[in-house]
């Protein structure tokens, strides 16, 4: 779906480029590109978004013989989910002055039960079935299979807030075509979390948590080119490209228990301090309705690095094979804005 809204945007705005002729000057309503001083613009932004995981992985499951051993991760898929955006801003003539919230959040879960030759463990190493240790390294290699409970189920969990304030400075404008830099800041606070639950015959078997909280600001740039097209300049495409550097604090935490061969509970934790890129492009067209009121319709890329692993050893059973460390958001935004 992604790359079909990519490409179709793409098409739309090089034949604007391509394709459209400017109108005769006797056309162009000269009043539709004059400047008002010191107008406040507000408005709000209806996304609707899918977040994504390099290394999203709810479980790996396989099939064991005497003779082979399979296994392969199941993923954790996030749907596509609402959430709001909403900003207001000082218009001071070719430059302006933004403020911007968004909350977005997204939950998604898998469940399994195992069958004969087939098992799971979880990215703490609890299983689900019987499988035969295959690690020489480990000390039940050799030994009696590992058994654990008979199904699982896990879940996941992403939510952000971002705060951002801009400076928008047009650098080139004509009745065909805006340019405008944008200078600024974010402040940004997003917690992830997973959790796995294993039964035996209904009844709590063994599971764990694991939690990631980032908080931290820093600077944030972009770009912002916009085709104005028609006679009266009231429709543009636009290409909106932002970028950040997010220094803050990096908490993780993971809790395990297991009830077999007795009650037990193994946690860690950590604190680090990382410096996160951020990446952001939307892709969209616009209508002006009249002076005060205008449409958009847009697709969001928006991807943080080291951000998007899910961490876990799997009992050794399972190892990662994803380090692109990659958490995004893509999808669909519908904004209104008013200008008063």
């Amino acid at each position: 779906m992604s790359r079909f809204l990519f490409l179709l945007l793409t098409m739309v705005f090089m034949g604007a480029v391509m394709g459209q002729e400017p109108p005769p000057e006797s056309d162009v309503l000269i009043e539709d590109f004059e400047h008002h001083e010191a107008r406040w613009f507000a408005g709000g932004d209806f996304l609707l978004v899918q977040p994504r995981f390099s290394e999203a992985i709810a479980f790996a499951e396989g099939n064991q013989t005497l003779s082979t051993f399979d296994i392969a991760a199941r993923p954790l898929d996030f749907s596509y989910g609402s959430s709001l955006r909403a900003f207001v801003a000082r218009d001071f003539g070719t430059n302006r002055l933004q403020f911007t919230y968004w909350h977005v959040n997204g939950d998604t879960g898998e469940n399994a039960a195992s069958s004969p030759g087939r098992f799971m463990v979880d990215p703490f190493g609890n299983v689900v079935g019987t499988v035969g240790v295959i690690d020489p390294s480990d000390a039940r290699f050799g030994g009696a299979p590992v058994t654990g409970g008979d199904a699982i189920s896990a879940q996941a969990s992403v939510k952000a807030n971002l705060f951002d304030i801009d400076v928008h400075v047009t650098l080139f404008q004509d009745d065909c075509w805006d340019l405008a830099l944008t200078a600024g800041a974010r402040i940004a606070d997003i917690d992830q979390s997973y959790s796995s639950r294993i039964t035996n015959a209904g009844a709590f078997f063994s599971g764990g948590e694991y939690t990631a909280e980032f908080f931290g600001a820093g600077p944030r740039v972009g770009a912002i080119v916009r085709r104005h097209m028609g006679q009266r300049k009231r429709f543009s495409v636009f290409v909106d490209t932002r970028g950040a550097l997010i220094l803050g604090n990096y908490d993780l935490a993971f809790t395990a228990t297991a009830t077999t061969p007795g009650p037990f509970q193994a946690s860690q934790s950590s604190d680090a301090t990382r410096l996160i890129p951020v990446g952001e492009i939307e892709l969209g067209a616009s209508w002006r309705a009249n002076d005060h009121l205008s449409f958009s319709a847009a697709y969001l890329f928006h991807s943080w690095w080291d951000l998007g692993a899910s961490g876990g050893n799997f009992g050794g059973f399972y190892g990662g094979a994803d380090d692109t460390n990659l958490m995004s958001f893509d999808g669909l935004v519908a904004r209104a804005e008013f200008a008063y």
